[in-house]
């Protein structure tokens, strides 16, 4: 009679490259959900600034056009201290058109210029 080989016939470690496959299909997935995780952290505070940048380039055009410095002088630039930081708005008359350009300085003195024209007709403000 063949002797049989003792490997094959022996189940107590057969279990073993099954776990430490699925361990480490586990161990990959859960690194990539932190690695996912941490990218959506910051994804979520840069549009957090954008939003905020954003509001305060509204709030210096409707500061601007509710005070309307322009009817006096053709171009000038006006200074705000809004709740968010500061805003400097540059603008241009020509004839019935506005042209400004707001600088929104962030939390870290960084400058985001934004551009915009503006039709002005009598009491309508148009963009």
């Amino acid at each position: 009679m063949k002797k049989q080989y003792h490997l094959n016939n022996d189940e107590r470690g057969f279990f073993l490259p099954y776990v430490m496959v699925l361990s480490t299909i586990i161990l990959i997935f859960v690194a990539n959900t932190i690695y996912i995780y941490e990218n959506e952290l910051e994804i979520s505070s840069n549009l957090i600034d954008q939003i905020t940048y954003e509001t305060q380039y509204e709030m210096a055009i409707a500061k601007l056009l509710r005070e309307r410095p322009f009817e006096q002088t053709n171009e000038g630039m006006e200074a705000y201290n809004l709740p968010n930081g500061k805003t400097d708005v540059f603008y241009t008359k020509e004839n019935e058109r506005l042209q400004v350009k707001v600088q929104v300085y962030g939390e870290d003195d960084y400058m985001y210029p934004f551009h915009r024209t503006i039709h002005l007709r009598g009491d309508i403000t148009k963009e």
